[in-house]
């Protein structure tokens, strides 16, 4: 039940973020917005005092929220963890520094779909 709320509301928090600045720019986040919301995520993995929760809950929200909206494009069937899909963005993101200047959503997107490509 909690996972369920969590991925409503990480939904939700997409689709207003997504709608509330279409007149004002194409996309929400760029990649570089995601790498710094990221090192805030890493910094809450390895249980830094310092980290920013806010910007924590953020990259989660933002990841989950576009992985629920384009979950049919992946071949993940549900068996995944929140933690393995926000590690496997991160990943992406430090492997991919020439992609940065593109919208957020696009590069989860990619992410997720190599890791979990849709069989036919």
């Amino acid at each position: 039940m909690r996972t369920r709320t969590l991925h409503f509301v990480c939904i939700v928090l997409a689709m207003f973020f997504l709608a509330s600045t279409a007149e004002a720019q194409q996309y929400f986040h760029d990649g570089n917005d995601l790498v710094k919301l990221m090192k805030e995520y890493e910094k809450a993995e390895a249980k830094d005092p310092n980290t920013n929760h806010m910007e924590v809950r953020h990259y989660g929200a933002y990841i989950l929220g576009v992985h629920d909206a384009t979950a049919v494009l992946y071949g993940d069937k549900g068996k995944i963890s929140i933690q393995q899909i926000l590690g496997i963005v991160a990943k992406y993101l430090k492997a991919h520094p020439e992609k940065l200047n593109g919208p957020g959503s696009d590069l989860v997107i990619e992410a997720l779909k190599e890791a979990f490509p849709k069989k036919p």
